[in-house]
């Protein structure tokens, strides 16, 4: 009942404040909501194994993030080597492309993604006569 009349309250404050002090008050009685998350947290077990198992396994993730990281850049250095002459098309154009390492990581990203992978496939194939890059 706290939580609904204290809702109504910053909902009330909000309205009449019209860039007066009540926009602080506001944001202090809609704070006493994300209490009642916090109270339901700590009376259900299973939520509460759920989370220390998270707070656990942090240091474990953050090693894979790195490691997959460190695998993107490896492919897009490659990428950047092998791919950089490719002239733009529909999927390969000036936003996605293997010209420089950032966004080279990004459209590996989006390969890895499934995202329209075997097309971006054939359209790096497709390289200019000369050699050098040929735009639209």
């Amino acid at each position: 009942m706290v939580v609904v009349i204290g809702t109504d309250i910053g909902i009330a404050l909000k309205i009449f404040s019209d860039g007066s002090g009540f926009s602080t008050a506001a944001t202090v009685v809609r704070a006493f909501r994300i209490m009642r998350i916090v109270r339901l947290m700590r009376s259900n077990a299973n939520v509460k194994i759920i989370l220390d198992t998270l707070t656990n396994i942090i240091p474990q993730i953050t090693n894979f993030i790195a490691l997959m990281f460190l695998l993107l850049f490896i492919y897009a250095a490659l990428g950047i080597n092998v791919f950089s002459g490719v002239m733009y098309q529909d999927l390969v154009n000036e936003k996605n492309n293997f010209r420089t390492i950032s966004n080279a990581i990004i459209f590996l990203f989006r390969c890895s993604t499934g995202e329209d992978w075997n097309k971006i496939m054939h359209e790096l194939s497709v390289t200019s006569v000369s050699g050098d890059c040929i735009d639209d």
